[in-house]
Formats: structure tokens, sequence, C-alpha cells
């Protein structure tokens, strides 16, 4: 009874959007069918997976006064964001520093996943237990660049509960809520934490793809045009170009110029659907170094497909390691 009832919901839902749309009526009646089948099997992840992935400034300042277990934690990349956290941020808030939790052992990639204990001591020591909401803030005056990284982190951890101020620090401020210097002290988290496999691919991984190992399944590049084309540098003393078969999308294309957040639903699935990527069939996200290829996960997730996975070393590992068969430019 409960599988019929999902699916007469399901079709429900798609006649819904057929009605409100002329020419995307497939791929919408798909994305309703779709959106709820994963939200019943992302149940067996997290047991408090209801928060939302986006949360105004005016849904943070609220929850901040009613949520004992809610951790606001600002990111950026590295110890320069850090001294500006320093002069001024959220009360009650803690710095993520996405270059300190990241893996050091290799110096030709920058910014990896570390190790699950490297993790859990990371984010313990910023007071998040498992019973956390955290809330992602962006320092980026882009309004999103490292949140989505720090987000997919937690969610690559085991940690559902973690959200995304929509618009970030930017937006925050603009709204008229304050600021301070002064460092609140938190008690030391409880973190445990349980690593999904599923949400991270490796070189090996995307090689099986390029190789037709592994068939039908969709890459997608974050980078700019001009990086994936070839003709744009690359920087860290790469060239650029991009992985056979790749699709390119750029990570600001995500975004609403004028409000810099995440553009709503309906024009992320006409811009997938403009782009040829189809969220029922696997897709991997990659950038330059896995930070911008979380907006692809991102997008997906909020139209109901909970399992990109990101290419944690993009293409930055894919250079050092590919054949050189395997690297592409657009003469």
């Amino acid at each position: 009874m409960l599988l019929r009832h999902i699916t007469t919901t399901a079709v429900r839902q798609g006649k819904l959007y057929l009605q409100k749309t002329n020419n995307y009526n497939h791929q919408k009646l798909v994305f309703a069918s779709h959106r709820i089948f994963v939200f019943i099997n992302q149940r067996n992840y997290s047991a408090t997976s209801d928060v939302k992935t986006l949360v105004t400034v005016n849904e943070l300042k609220s929850g901040m006064e009613s949520e004992p277990n809610m951790r606001v934690l600002e990111c950026g990349p590295n110890l320069n964001i850090k001294e500006l956290y320093d002069e001024s941020h959220i009360a009650g808030s803690r710095f993520f520093n996405v270059d300190a939790c990241s893996d050091k052992s290799n110096s030709k990639l920058k910014y990896t996943i570390p190790q699950s204990a490297v993790f859990e001591g990371y984010v313990e020591q910023l007071g998040v237990s498992n019973n956390s909401h955290v809330v992602i803030c962006e320092r980026h005056d882009k309004g999103f660049f490292y949140a989505p990284r720090v987000w997919w982190m937690f969610r690559l951890f085991g940690h559902e509960n973690v959200s995304i101020l929509s618009g970030g620090l930017v937006k925050w401020v603009k709204a008229g809520y304050p600021l301070t210097r002064d460092i609140t002290k938190v008690e030391c988290g409880t973190f445990k934490a349980s690593f999904r496999n599923e949400l991270v691919k490796s070189f090996e991984d995307v090689e099986q793809v390029v190789e037709c190992v592994v068939p039908k399944v969709q890459i997608v590049d974050a980078r700019s045009q001009g990086r994936f084309e070839g003709w744009e540098p690359e920087g860290g003393n790469i060239e650029s170009g991009h992985m056979p078969g790749a699709i390119n999308l750029h990570y600001a294309a995500f975004l609403d110029p004028h409000t810099k957040t995440m553009r709503s639903n309906e024009q992320l699935q006409q811009l997938l659907c403009y782009k040829g990527i189809d969220l029922e069939k696997p897709i991997i996200s990659t950038c330059g170094q896995g930070i911008t290829a979380c907006f692809v996960s991102l997008a997906a997730h909020l139209l109901g497909k909970k399992d990109v996975p990101v290419y944690d070393g993009s293409w930055h590992d894919w250079y050092h390691r590919a054949k050189r068969e395997h690297i592409k430019i657009i003469e």
C-alpha cells in the first residue's frame, strides 16, 4: 500500500508540473518521481535530515535563538580569511578553515579530504557533535564559493543535519544583523564520522568512466569555459583542458548574478536540461581542485538527486596522472 501511494503521489505531482510548463514536461515528470524516491532512501543515512539545505538570514537568526544545538560555521580558504573573521563575525560562530581541514600528504593537491579521524577532531574543536544542526556561512564576497564544499564534506562524513546560509555573510550584513569581534568559547563536541564512499570519486573511478569501463556516467566540469577548453590559464603550473566526454557548466551559472544566491529550482532544472545533463543518470562532478564541483552536487541535491559524488582531486589530480590522450583541448 505504501509503494502504491508513493507512486500515485509521484504521478500526480508529475501531472501538476505538466500543467505548469510547456518545454520540459518529460524532465519535470521524472524529477517529481525521482525526488520522492530519493527522499525515502535518504532516511537510511540520517535520522535528522529534515533541515533545509538553504536557510535565509531570518531563519538563521530565529534558529540561533531557538535551537540550542545549532552551530554556525563561517568558512574560508585560509588564515587570511581567518584574520577577517577575527575582526568581525556573527556572534557565537566559529571559523572553518577549508585548507586546515584537508589532507596534507600530497603536495601537488590542495583541499583534498582528510582522514575521518582528522575531520572528527577538527569539527569537535568547533563545538560540533552528531546532534548539531550545522549552518555554513560563506565569507567570500561572491555569496557562495567555499560553503558548498564544507556542506558536501559534512555529508561525506555522514552528517546530514547541515544547511548553508543563503547569500552568506554579505546577506546577513545587508539584513541589518550585527557582527562582533568577541570570540565565543565553545565546549568541544562529540562527533563520530560515518564515511559515505558513494559521495566521492577517485582518479581510478573517473578513468574507468573515460575509458568506458563504466558507461553512461556524466562528468560535469564546473570550471570556466576557457579553462575547460584549454585557452585560459589553469594556474598551479599545469595546463588547462578537460576530460574526454565531460560537460562544461561553470559554477557561476548556478548563482543569481544580482542576489548572489542559488537560482530557483526551476531555473536550475532548466539550466541542467539546456546542458543536456540528465538527473536520471549517474553524474560525477569535477572542477579544478574539488571546490566548485560541489556546486553541481548542491544543485542536484536541491532538485532531489542527493547522490552526486565529487572527484576530490579534480583537474589538478587528473592532469598529473592521466594518459596524455585523456587531456583534451578545443583547438
